[in-house]
């Protein structure tokens, strides 16, 4: 399976965040990273492959509102601040330069992004991207393969990025899991075999982190206490073995119910793990900003529209703060 990677050092101009809101804005000590799915983001090219709403006679996307979108998302990773940026369902590395652009003309200096790197397969629509302030220095993209004879769906890679922090060296995973569409039987299919992916390369580091979309709430990964290890609450299995990890969503530090709205129905599908030698030691999905709308079931996500051009994401952005043992 070919793979698009766009793993670039800016060395001249910068895309850097700024004030933050959500409580989210803090100096401490530690590793800010924000996660978020940012619901289908085209360029202004027609490649024939986009989703029907962006494409067609029919259809109200163009290029200014390609433009607004992504006004509104540089403003939006300025006010996140986080000195790594992971998002989901960006279409390609023509996006990832435009926002780089669009994030240098606003931000200089220490609060640079110099550092980037995007995923694809060649069969998918979309991919995750990174922006890093912190040096990555190596990455490999991973994905799911059935021996059984199963038809294969497009899938996201997961992505292992080596990052050299001062305070020590750790390994990223950025993950996007199969949808909830075309079933629930093809979906959880696909997603065991994700997760199989990610347990057997979390086997080889010794502090990661693991961040994304998995469109499976935070609740299914729970292990029961009394089989938990050191601060494991949460597990990824693959085949033969398993891989204890750390879930701050289930450890009650976060108030927020959820990240997703969906059905009038919270989920938390976007998740920060660890393993190893790295410790969340804050975890938030961001509600306060210009992301989320307030309605009579209270703050949800300001999701993106095609047709009346409003909007940013039908997820919020989580945020977790890290330190390294």
């Amino acid at each position: 399976m070919k793979t698009v990677v766009l793993c670039l050092r800016f060395a001249v101009y910068a895309l850097v965040t700024g004030i933050v809101l959500c409580g989210c804005g803090s100096k401490k000590a530690g590793i800010s990273l924000v996660s978020w799915n940012v619901q289908n983001f085209f360029d202004a090219e027609t490649a024939g492959t986009e989703y029907h709403e962006f494409r067609g006679s029919a259809s109200r996307w163009n290029r200014e509102r390609y433009e607004t979108r992504l006004d509104r998302l540089a403003e939006s990773i300025d006010l996140l601040d986080g000195d790594i940026i992971v998002l989901q369902e960006i279409e390609n590395r023509a996006v990832m330069q435009d926002i780089y652009n669009r994030l240098s003309r606003r931000l200089y200096g220490q609060r640079r992004y110099r550092y980037a790197s995007f995923g694809k397969e060649a069969d998918a629509v979309i991919g995750i991207g990174i922006f890093s302030r912190i040096p990555l220095t190596a990455m490999r993209l991973h994905t799911a393969v059935n021996y059984t004879g199963a038809m294969r769906p497009p899938l996201r890679p997961l992505m292992e990025i080596e990052i050299s922090a001062d305070s020590g060296v750790f390994t990223l995973f950025a993950c996007h899991w199969k949808s909830l569409s075309g079933g629930t039987a093809v979906s959880e299919f696909w997603q065991r075999e994700q997760e199989a992916v990610l347990a057997r390369r979390l086997s080889c580091s010794s502090a990661a982190v693991v961040c994304g979309d998995f469109n499976r709430d935070a609740s299914l990964f729970l292990v029961p206490e009394n089989l938990r290890e050191g601060r494991g609450n949460s597990v990824f299995k693959a085949n033969s073995y398993s891989v204890q990890v750390y879930n701050p969503w289930c450890d009650g530090i976060c108030t927020v119910p959820g990240s997703y709205w969906f059905q009038n129905e919270w989920k938390r599908f976007d998740s920060v793990f660890s393993a190893g030698d790295i410790i969340p030691i804050e975890f938030t999905p961001c509600v306060q900003g210009p992301w989320i709308r307030m309605t009579e079931n209270g703050v949800v996500p300001f999701c993106y529209s095609v047709y009346s051009g409003s909007g940013y994401s039908d997820h919020l952005p989580v945020r977790c703060r890290l330190i390294l043992n």
